[in-house]
């Protein structure tokens, strides 16, 4: 990968919802970490002529600095001896997840006898970071940088689960652009279409029935994708997808301007599925557990679930209230709408210039 362009600073913030993790892989004393180069720049100023654009020759003329942050960040110890950690192999970049990771290989020098632990330091003012650690003959694990130091070894399949059900609900919290979308859809759930414009939905049990339905839809649609694509079946390429979902949030947020869509419910489902391709990215990203792939991708999927719940829930009744004011209707929506279609379409050009150069 030497020679071209890693990483357009720029265009960082096209993904909207991209989960910031570092990968462990552990096979005895040797193993593979892999650090997202926009964590690390974030981190380091490795742009040394500072022209936007990060390139490999600048990422090995701050080797030193590198190998020192994860030196700190990275401490293993066996019994009560600490582990050096040998960086010395060779370095690569490497996509995937829709971003360039730095691959370094790494060699432990552990005493032979007590057990491995791990106190993960790195990326700790990086809202969200998590560690995914896999080791030879274990079910993969998240760590935290600052929960303090952890025992590596085998863990209880319901503490595994528990993490990723946490994940599913953390992404869709911090998704903006899932969050964004469904926020679309919830603020002209209490009012009615008539004509050009909106009308006050007087009726409460039908302006719950159209949140079910919202919900409902959303929900089955994007629970097929997430776990079509997180089985493996590719229906659609990252890049694309993360296109689409920019296109499905300028789509709601153009409705709120001016009622196009009557038919909310469909485009609900359809967009839904290309969310829930996007929730298969993150989970990708997370990893999947060799021996439990099937009920992370449930739990996953619950824990979005969850999350998606808890905002509906916080959201409704300030709507259910506010909807009698003409203000609402006639200055908040378009407003709204005209905010959120303009995040929207700056998604959609970065996004597009990474698909087109995917």
């Amino acid at each position: 990968m030497k020679g071209w362009l890693l990483l357009l600073l720029l265009a960082l913030p096209a993904w909207g919802h991209q989960a910031s993790t570092a990968f462990l892989r552990l096979d005895g004393n040797q193993g593979v970490l892999e650090l997202s180069l926009m964590d690390l720049a974030s981190r380091l100023n490795l742009d040394s002529d500072a022209d936007g654009q990060l390139t490999w020759g600048e990422v090995t003329q701050h080797r030193a600095a590198v190998a020192a942050v994860v030196g700190q960040g990275l401490r293993f110890r066996r019994g009560e001896q600490p582990c050096a950690l040998d960086l010395t192999g060779n370095w690569q970049a490497e996509r995937h997840f829709n971003e360039v990771f730095l691959w370094l290989p790494l060699r432990l020098d552990c005493p032979e006898a007590g057990a491995l632990a791990l106190d993960y330091r790195l990326f700790s003012k990086t809202p969200g970071h998590k560690l995914l650690l896999a080791m030879a003959g274990h079910p993969a694990g998240m760590i935290s940088p600052g929960q303090g130091e952890v025992a590596l070894g085998q863990r209880p399949l319901w503490r595994v689960l528990a993490e990723y059900l946490l994940q599913g609900v953390w992404h869709i919290w911090t998704g903006i652009d899932h969050v964004l979308f469904l926020l679309a859809l919830l603020l002209p759930a209490v009012l009615v279409a008539r004509g050009r414009g909106w009308a006050v939905e007087a009726n409460r049990k039908r302006v719950w029935r159209q949140v079910l339905w919202i919900v409902s839809a959303f929900t089955l649609a994007h629970s097929v994708t997430l776990t079509l694509t997180a089985l493996g079946v590719e229906l659609l390429p990252g890049p694309w997808v993360e296109l689409a979902i920019a296109v499905s949030v300028l789509a709601a947020a153009l409705n709120l301007i001016w009622p196009w869509c009557r038919q909310v419910l469909w485009m609900t489902a359809g967009f839904g599925l290309l969310h829930g391709m996007g929730f298969a990215g993150a989970l990708a990203a997370l990893g999947l557990p060799a021996d439990a792939r099937l009920p992370a991708i449930l739990v996953f999927n619950l824990g979005v679930e969850v999350g998606q719940l808890a905002i509906v829930l916080l959201v409704l009744p300030p709507l259910l209230l506010f909807r009698f004011n003409p203000g609402y209707r006639r200055r908040f929506l378009p407003a709204a709408g005209s905010v959120m279609s303009l995040v929207a379409v700056v998604w959609t050009c970065q996004r597009l210039l990474v698909a087109i150069g995917h």
